[in-house]
């Protein structure tokens, strides 16, 4: 059996890029900023180089453009290999052109990760007859709800055999965290791009299929033999699955402990929620219950949306609010996380970083939970 999963499990990889190992493959780490250069984007609000990582901000359809005029023959590199995390599930699709096809674009899917983590993700774009030729304009777009991307690596190259092993299994071992996008749900975690359970299925599958053979072959007194050695095979299929999946919450059960359990009451969080009790205590210090509030950036509030209901009995600003108080109530501004939304102290105004978009024409930061994260006051003009 140990023979007949090895065998699968290398037909399943089988690629003879494996011996172009010799190859030259194009290849940004993004640890200084100059890695960045020649990169360009489109639908994208903030990016820049933090922790040797590139981090954008990019709205529902963001791309990212590779540097222009790349020199490298399709037809020897095959596979794109990048290491990325996203703050919201969003489908990763890699677009280009081939001069041997012109106006033709081709596209190629890699599904969104919900838990948080960095992932690795190896892609054949030889998958499509139009990774060929000249290729004049290559690209990242990232569809979904916008938020923060941020990119540790990015290699265009032959397949290397034992780092795609090595990325495997990385990912294989990889704790599944608890976060708002897990918390109902924690899929099989991945092995050779395929869930863990899917290679389950079909070991326990083969090995059904193997004792009913067996079991019909074998002489009246072997018959009970070949069933019971099938059963201890099932049985071992069922404990190494339920050992990975035993280890994956006893790690989530450890993060719990470890963030909320063991802390003192101030420094708690919930890995879900992060902190929002925390900031909720903020809110209700600096926001008085006869008030008028917006919570920004809108309509895409990062934060956990219950945060309006423990600030009762203030009011979310609306049409209708504003339709019935007008100006008799005070108005408030609260910004969590955004370094996209500053406030300017020259005017007074509450803005994009940009100067394009003003959330109040004049007022005052009353607080500040942290860098990005504050009240603002709105002034009546």
């Amino acid at each position: 059996m140990p023979k007949t999963i090895i065998f699968l499990l290398l037909l399943s990889l089988s690629c003879p890029e494996a011996l172009a190992a010799g190859q030259e493959r194009l290849a940004w780490d993004f640890s200084t900023p100059g890695q960045a250069a020649g990169w360009t984007g489109e639908g994208i609000q903030t990016s820049g180089i933090r922790d040797g990582r590139l981090q954008i901000f990019g709205g529902e359809q963001a791309q990212l453009l590779f540097p222009p005029r790349l020199s490298f023959r399709p037809e020897d590199n095959r596979y794109l290999k990048i290491r990325f995390k996203t703050s919201s599930p969003r489908y990763l699709q890699i677009l280009w052109e081939s001069r041997d096809l012109p106006g033709e674009i081709a596209r190629l899917s890699v599904p969104p990760s919900v838990d948080g983590n960095f992932h690795t993700r190896w892609v054949d774009l030889s998958q499509s007859r139009r990774w060929k030729g000249e290729i004049p304009r290559l690209a990242l777009a990232f569809s979904g709800q916008p938020g923060w991307i941020e990119i540790d690596s990015i290699e265009i190259g032959p397949f290397d055999f034992g780092q795609y092993l090595s990325d495997q299994w990385s990912e294989f071992v990889m704790p599944r965290g608890l976060t708002l996008g897990t918390i109902n749900y924690l899929g099989s975690p991945p092995l050779f791009g395929r869930p863990f359970i899917v290679w389950m299925n079909i070991i326990a599958g083969i090995a059904i299929l193997g004792g009913g053979i067996a079991y019909l072959r074998a002489l009246r007194d072997e018959k009970a033999r070949a069933v019971v050695r099938l059963g201890v095979v099932l049985l071992i299929v069922w404990i190494v699955y339920d050992t990975r999946e035993t280890w994956t919450q006893y790690r989530t059960a450890e993060g719990i402990y470890r963030t909320y359990v063991e802390p003192p009451p101030e420094n708690k969080t919930f890995p879900p929620l992060g902190d929002f009790y925390r900031f909720v205590d903020f809110c209700r210090k600096h926001v008085p219950a006869e008030a008028v509030f917006k919570l920004l950036p809108a309509p895409f509030w990062p934060f956990d949306c219950r945060l309006k209901y423990f600030l009762l009995p203030a009011w979310v600003e609306t049409e209708t609010t504003e339709a019935y108080f007008g100006d008799s109530l005070p108005k408030y501004r609260i910004v969590y996380r955004s370094p996209l939304i500053v406030f300017d102290p020259a005017s007074g105004r509450l803005q994009s970083r940009d100067g394009k978009t003003v959330y109040a024409k004049k007022g005052r930061v009353i607080a500040r939970y942290d860098a990005q994260s504050f009240i603002f006051e709105v002034e009546e003009e």
